[in-house]
């Protein structure tokens, strides 16, 4: 009975999706149509709404002066350097120090169970480190956990070190708690890109702070990634309008 059961509901599938296809297909098709038709007009609306976006231009040169600067603050004291984040505070940044010349002078800390804690904590020389807390929200509570449990193995295994000397965060402005936690604890700050989410802020600080710490010329970097932006938009690439259309 099973078997005719399923028999007869792939039967009846393939009749809906028939008939979906049938009232469906066609008049995309006119959509499509329609948008091809007025190809230029619908590019160029493409054109200002990407232009606008601050996917890449999250980094003007004020932006830039102070994540170097953290950076040759934090180099002084550390050789590692250890991103406390999850999802986009920590993904991003994690393909982009992947290609780095020296990779490994960056860690991810991206779980707070137990397990992953210990095993990055145990092979730091917790003088010689360096660390920075990402959370755009300043709520994440893996991020928060995470923070919580550096201030006590610091505060157990390395009391003679101090932890402000070795870490930057960054958060968006405004009343949170991963910001009162680094007021209350001396911890500089550098600010989260406010319209850009977490999953989007790659090429923010968020990503090119520990691409810069592993040895990657940033400023270089951001100046290819804005030109490279302004050509696919000159360009008028065929793939996005495709994706305008449907």
């Amino acid at each position: 009975m099973a078997g005719i059961s399923l028999s007869m509901d792939a039967a009846l599938w393939r009749v809906d999706q028939s008939a979906l296809c049938q009232s469906i297909l066609p008049r995309m098709r006119q959509r499509m149509e329609m948008f091809a038709a007025r190809a230029d007009t619908v590019w160029e609306g493409v054109e200002a709404h990407l232009a606008a976006q601050p996917l890449v231009s999250s980094l003007p040169a004020d932006g830039l002066h102070a994540l170097h600067a953290e950076v040759a603050r934090l180099q002084r004291g550390a050789d590692t350097l250890v991103v406390l984040g999850t999802g986009g505070a920590s993904l991003g940044a994690q393909a982009l120090c992947a290609c780095a010349p020296n990779p490994s002078a960056v860690l991810f800390l991206d779980n707070c169970d137990a397990y992953s804690m210990y095993r990055v904590l145990g092979r730091c020389n917790l003088a010689r480190t360096a660390w920075v807390i990402i959370s755009k929200s300043g709520e994440t509570v893996e991020t928060l956990a995470a923070s919580l449990a550096l201030m006590a193995h610091y505060a157990q295994a390395a009391p003679d070190v101090e932890l402000a000397e070795r870490v930057v965060v960054i958060t968006s402005a405004g009343v949170r708690p991963l910001r009162a936690l680094a007021e209350q604890q001396r911890w500089p700050m550098l600010e989260h890109p406010a319209q850009l989410g977490g999953r989007f802020s790659v090429f923010s600080v968020v990503g090119l702070l520990p691409l810069a710490f592993s040895g990657v010329d940033v400023s270089a970097l951001a100046m290819q990634m804005r030109a490279e932006w302004n050509a696919m938009l000159t360009r008028k690439d065929p793939a996005l309008f495709e994706a305008a259309c449907v």
